[in-house]
């Protein structure tokens, strides 16, 4: 067990280095994927009280949990967009993943977990699914807002479904700063 601890610390620091492909194929570096995935936990937990304040029924530690492991096997196959998905194909994606999940995700319920997220049947993973979308949002906004043009970002924006209330609610205050961020 000792080993498969220090095992997935060290591919979570791994996740430190890899660039996010989308951006970098819009043009823009920077964001790695540990970064998203801390800022997609972020936005879990505030969904997740959202919910809670809300009276949903909702676990927060294994929602928690998804979140924190949702992007994991990259540390393996890198971040795969969709063009690269297509390339190869969605079911090859799939089992590289299941692959790389099983590999590193050996200990406690983590590929359970990891499972559910994909699976995205629970609510638990349904809100790390929003949360996830969410970000990507966010940080299109912050690029927005540092200058790069919208353009290159508009089409994030379109046809969004997120499956909870509170992040619907959240996505049109969000959509509000976009609409005037693109006016700059």
């Amino acid at each position: 067990m000792e080993k498969d601890v220090i095992e997935l610390i060290e591919f979570s620091i791994k996740l430190k280095k890899i660039p996010r492909s989308g951006w970098l194929k819009r043009g823009i570096s920077g964001e790695s994927v540990a970064e998203h995935s801390f800022c997609t936990a972020l936005i879990t937990m505030i969904l997740c009280d959202l919910m809670r304040n809300a009276g949903k029924d909702i676990d927060i530690e294994k929602t928690l949990k998804i979140s924190i492991l949702h992007d994991i096997t990259e540390s393996l196959l890198l971040d795969l967009d969709e063009i690269s998905t297509g390339l190869i194909g969605e079911e090859n994606k799939r089992m590289a993943e299941l692959k790389a999940a099983s590999q590193i995700l050996g200990i406690f319920d983590y590929k359970d977990l990891w499972d559910e997220f994909h699976s995205s049947e629970t609510v638990e993973s349904k809100v790390v699914k929003c949360a996830d979308k969410l970000e990507l949002l966010f940080q299109a906004s912050e690029y927005r807002k540092i200058g790069y043009s919208s353009e290159v970002l508009d089409d994030l924006w379109e046809g969004v479904e997120l499956e909870t209330q509170e992040a619907n609610e959240v996505f049109i205050f969000l959509k509000e700063i976009w609409n005037s961020r693109r006016k700059i």
